[in-house]
């Protein structure tokens, strides 16, 4: 079975201090699951299965459609403001 990279995409920005509910980070995150999960199922729509096997092609589809969960990774740093 061939292995496929995973692509990982990050947006990052030094913050000082964040105070924020669970509630008001999951609002936002919820919103763009929803709108990831539309555009993966467009793109599972229009992924062709050219000369693939039927059980290679739904495996296809199935990865595909994980490629459009998002998850939410916040990480802590020691910073020195002085």
């Amino acid at each position: 079975m061939e292995k496929h990279p995973l692509i990982k995409n990050k947006l990052t920005y030094p913050i000082i201090s964040l105070s924020i509910g669970k509630d008001d980070l999951f609002k936002p995150f919820h919103i763009l699951q929803e709108r990831s999960h539309a555009a993966g199922d467009i793109e599972v729509a229009n992924f062709q299965q050219l000369d693939q096997t039927d059980q290679v092609y739904e495996e296809n589809k199935r990865t595909l459609k994980d490629g459009f969960e998002l998850k939410i990774v916040m990480l802590q740093s020691e910073l020195d403001i002085s």
